[in-house]
């Protein structure tokens, strides 16, 4: 096997300069399924159900703000909802930017803010939730916030850090998303669908960074014991299968299909919305005592005071409150 200055020397035609990245060296001459492995112990039964909480929020807020004109207004969407009278608003709008949200909370379980992919909104391809949200936690550490200001952190070199802070995700992060998070030192990113088209970055990042700038830790539905995380990816295959033969849209005069099997396409269809609308009534039944929590007065060993899962779901009831009067989408901001 090559080794890294061998390599570096047969593509560059120079001398390579020294690995001064342990983890890239320990990997190097590794198999490319040992850097997509984490080595992470089980989730206690208490976190999990933590975890489990905010992505309920996720799908709460992103069926509250789903669009699904993908391919514009004209046309028909066989996959999709039709819009009906009681459905929100944002149903029968615009299309703004795909599915896919994503909220923080700091090191105690406090919600700071939430945001969603606004690429179409941007003309953008880069527009992405958990980016525009890192930026957005970054605008709210020196600017008055109308929900919840960053408490900011200084770090040695006078930057604000958002270590300690959780990001959940809707949809399994990008290479952008998960380098933006890195520099920021969002500590964990938990994501509620896998995305076969990011090829497990996430994992790769994390075990190639330094401990100084590492990419978060992912964490999937599935090691917090998420229903919705396997029939969402399932239903995605099911998409992916199907739409070939069944267009997600079909042009007014019948001549143009869209049948790519697009992520972004599936979460406009009516399968995922009512996968999300399982999950935002999982929180509701929570929160009208229909369903009780198993572990209410579970709260993480540090930091002293962080919030239990009652209060989390206490919190995440406020949250939801002014994610749906105030918030609108995320849009008001252009950072």
């Amino acid at each position: 096997m090559e080794t890294f200055g061998e390599a570096y020397e047969r593509i560059y035609g120079s001398s390579a300069p020294p690995i001064n990245n342990p983890q890239l060296a320990h990997y190097w001459n590794l198999p490319v399924s040992d850097l997509c492995e984490l080595d992470t112990p089980a989730l206690d039964p208490g976190l999990q159900e933590r975890h489990r909480l905010y992505l309920y929020a996720l799908m709460a807020i992103g069926w509250n703000y789903w669009n699904g004109y993908k391919d514009g207004r004209s046309g028909t969407y066989p996959w999709n909802d039709t819009p009906g009278p009681t459905d929100p608003t944002w149903l029968s709008g615009e299309y703004r930017g795909h599915n896919i949200v994503a909220l923080a909370a700091d090191p105690f379980g406090r919600i700071v803010y939430s945001d969603f992919n606004h690429n179409a909104l941007f003309n953008s391809s880069a527009e992405h939730a958990e980016a525009r949200l890192v930026r957005r936690l970054y605008g709210l550490i020196d600017v008055a916030a109308a929900y919840l200001p960053v408490p900011g952190p200084m770090s040695s070199t006078g930057t604000s850090s958002l270590n300690g802070f959780t990001v959940y995700t809707s949809l399994e992060s990008c290479a952008q998303c998960s380098g933006i998070m890195a520099l920021a030192t969002v500590s964990q990113v938990v994501f509620m669908q896998t995305d076969p088209g990011e090829y497990l970055i996430g994992r790769i990042l994390h075990n190639l960074t330094p401990p100084t700038f590492q990419a978060p830790l992912p964490i999937s539905g599935a090691e917090v014991t998420l229903p919705q995380f396997d029939q969402l990816n399932t239903s995605f295959t099911n998409f992916v299968n199907n739409v070939p033969n069944q267009p997600f849209w079909i042009s007014a005069d019948g001549t143009k299909k869209d049948t790519t099997p697009a992520i972004t396409s599936f979460l406009c269809t009516h399968a995922a919305r009512a996968i999300y609308l399982s999950g935002k009534q999982t929180l509701d039944a929570y929160s009208n005592g229909t369903q009780q929590l198993q572990y209410p007065t579970y709260a993480p060993a540090t930091p002293v005071g962080a919030l239990t899962n009652l209060q989390v779901l206490q919190a995440i009831g406020v949250f939801l409150t002014y994610a749906d009067e105030v918030a609108l989408r995320g849009t008001p901001h252009t950072i």
